[in-house]
């Protein structure tokens, strides 16, 4: 069977017209052709075939990318957006790769980093300077012989050791100066201080509870769907938050880079959202290889960044917040970053706290209004499900498979339509109360909610 690469692979002979003419002598045929002419035929025979094989491997160059980027699993609309955005994509991986290979990671600069980092939330009245402790950790010490029985390698033990902590007190919560998230010793997206000090973190090889058992009732290992995920060179520079909720950052010393992943959500990292889907495929869920990474490098320095350009700020403020904004306010009001004044900062954000409480307390019967006003709301939806289902009944409707007898079932929803709106009643009473009380709340107090909430919807 004939195709473009078998002509190609095949000597290729063009039809070309060659001038005879008869010898005057002896009538036999004579060539006139001219070496010059047999050379132009040569030259375009070659030109030809160039010109098909170039025409083949931009054929195939189109093809590979068409199915890289469906093997990517892209979400665009249009082909050229897809290609766009994978031509994004390796033109980024091949500039972080070089990087990478001019500058490669090291311990040291990671413990660097998360020195810097420590310092910087310091700086910023989060917490003293002398929580932070700084290596070599000797009181209390890391226990090696624990952490090698759980089973960490000698790379990972290692850097352990060369990283700072904010020690067993940072639990306290009069340790910290606030907190306006979901505990008291939030990092960075919900996630808490790790302490490798303590042997109860050392024990901590299954930060997300994702690890399954097999039916013998053991846990499942590396490289099965649904096994273990921390590798022994694997290690947490920051835990998930005192509830499961938030984030974890997780660094590779093999290579350090840091993955940064929610509980509930994947991939946390800002700076590689827009590739997540890629990894969508969660087979082997929980593998970390499931979700995109990083240099610990760009990672903490571009946290970092986030927190100088107040994007994000300690406790589990951020921009766009009521409370982040405020705190932003107070910041830039007292010369963050390059002329911060510090104790300062911290009189007036505690003045802002005194503030708030009274604030809060004021607006208390504007809330108790919108409570009972969605009270309100959700008591007259719930009679309205009751009526469409005493009309489906009505309409003999099948019968849930629970069900056999259809007056008793209709009943049911007649005696609970009767009880919410005996509920409006006793509802309708609060609401009336509690909006004779609202209009007492002070002028100045109701607008400055109003504007709260059309901005911030709280």
């Amino acid at each position: 069977m004939w195709s473009l690469r078998n002509i190609l692979s095949r000597p290729t002979r063009l039809l070309v017209y060659e001038p005879v003419v008869q010898d005057e002598k002896d009538g036999r045929s004579a060539d006139v052709s001219h070496g010059s002419v047999n050379n132009g035929q040569r030259n375009q025979r070659e030109r030809t075939i160039t010109i098909l094989r170039s025409l083949c491997w931009l054929i195939s160059i189109y093809c590979a990318v068409f199915y890289i980027v469906l093997s990517l699993g892209q979400e665009t609309r249009s082909f050229s957006g897809a290609v766009d955005h994978t031509i994004a994509r390796i033109y980024r991986t091949a500039t972080e790769t070089w990087d990478e290979f001019r500058h490669p990671g090291n311990p040291q600069e990671v413990a660097d980093l998360m020195t810097e980092f420590y310092g910087m939330l310091s700086r910023m009245g989060y917490y003293e300077p002398s929580m932070i402790l700084r290596p070599p950790h000797k009181n209390p010490s890391l226990n090696r012989t624990h952490a090698i029985e759980v089973g960490y390698s000698e790379r990972a033990i290692k850097m352990m050791e060369m990283l700072p902590y904010l020690g067993p007190q940072a639990s306290d919560r009069d340790r910290f100066a606030w907190s306006h998230g979901i505990g008291d010793d939030q990092f960075i997206l919900y996630g808490t201080f790790v302490d490798y000090t303590l042997d109860f973190m050392l024990d901590d090889v299954d930060p997300l509870y994702a690890v399954e058992t097999d039916k013998d009732g053991k846990k499942k290992d590396f490289n099965e769907p649904g096994g273990k995920y921390m590798k022994p060179d694997y290690i947490l520079l920051m835990n998930l938050g005192s509830e499961g909720d938030g984030a974890m950052m997780v660094l590779n010393t093999k290579n350090y880079k840091i993955w940064t992943i929610d509980k509930f959500n994947g991939n946390a990292d800002p700076a590689t959202k827009d590739i997540d889907s890629e990894f969508a495929d969660r087979k082997e869920y929980p593998s970390l290889d499931n979700y995109p990474n990083r240099s610990a490098r760009k990672v903490l320095r571009d946290y970092m960044n986030k927190f100088v350009a107040l994007e994000w700020m300690p406790g589990g403020l951020s921009n766009g917040s009521w409370e982040g904004d405020e705190y932003a306010r107070l910041y830039r009001q007292h010369g963050w970053p390059e002329n911060f004044d510090r104790s300062a900062f911290l009189a007036d954000r505690a003045n802002w706290e005194e503030e708030e409480e009274k604030r809060y307390e004021a607006e208390e019967p504007l809330r108790k209004v919108d409570q009972l006003e969605n009270q309100l709301t959700r008591l007259l939806e719930a009679i309205n499900r009751e009526q469409i289902k005493i009309k489906e009944i009505d309409q003999d409707k099948e019968l849930p498979e629970n069900q056999t007898d259809r007056e008793q079932w209709r009943q049911e929803h007649v005696d609970a339509a009767q009880k919410w709106t005996d509920d409006i009643v006793i509802t309708q009473e609060k609401l009336e109360a509690a909006r004779q009380a609202a209009k007492e709340v002070d002028r100045e107090v109701r607008i400055l909610k109003e504007e709260r909430v059309a901005k911030y919807g709280y």
